[in-house]
């Protein structure tokens, strides 16, 4: 009912029709704008917490390829000293001699 008493006053004073028309468009770009405010705020603080992220697994991969290096090291020269000491052979009999000895032990 008030519809129909707005459209009757709207049809005789057209500028009403067109200031409330104005009004109603403002308060929804009000609205809109603050909206677009808040998803500005958000992505800004999405792309901060990314470059966060970023920079840990730069670390993080900065790590993994320094301990990589320093396993690799230690890897050559275990097998520079099993060479030396006579290879897998002498330390398969020390093993196998070990075990041996525990098993003496614990009869």
């Amino acid at each position: 009912d008030d519809d129909d008493v707005d459209e009757n006053a709207d049809s005789k004073n057209p500028i009403s029709f067109v200031q409330k028309q104005i009004e109603k468009q403002n308060a929804n770009l009000d609205a809109l704008s603050i909206s677009v405010s808040r998803l500005g705020d958000m992505s800004l603080n999405i792309s901060h917490e990314i470059s966060s992220q970023n920079r840990l697994l730069s670390d993080l991969d900065s790590d993994i390829e320094n301990v990589s290096s320093k396993t690799d090291s230690l890897l050559k020269k275990t097998r520079e000293i099993i060479k030396k000491t006579g290879g897998m052979k002498d330390w398969c009999i020390i093993l196998i001699l070990f075990s041996v000895l525990c098993v003496l032990i614990l009869l």
